[in-house]
């Protein structure tokens, strides 16, 4: 679950939550919040309780692409810790002209 909270005419708030159930049995818990500029810049943390610290940022580059970096620090075991990045390129596809999908804010694809 999250929302977007408009905190004046250049910052919003993303505050999210997360529960899931893992193989049957384990449970997940995420907590995020990022912050957008301008609906250009993101920056946010995430953490998964008892697991993991992640930061991420994203850039808008034009209407319909989006470039983020993200890393993430795993907590749980301390002995064998290891670091993950991520570098994401994610399109929207309604700006291509594939009217199919449903249209969403900017912040959200």
């Amino acid at each position: 679950a999250g929302y977007v909270y408009n905190l004046d005419y250049m910052y919003k708030l993303k505050p999210s939550f997360m529960v899931r159930a893992l193989d049957g049995n384990l449970i997940s818990t995420d907590l995020s919040a990022n912050i957008l500029w301008n609906d250009k810049f993101e920056f946010g943390i995430s953490h998964r309780f008892g697991k993991s610290f992640s930061s991420m940022m994203q850039i808008r580059l034009n209407e319909y692409l989006k470039v983020s970096y993200s890393i993430t620090a795993i907590t749980k075991n301390i002995i064998n810790q290891n670091n993950f990045h991520e570098l994401k390129i994610s399109f929207d596809m309604n700006k291509f002209g594939n009217h199919s999908f449903k249209e969403k804010p900017p912040f959200y694809w």
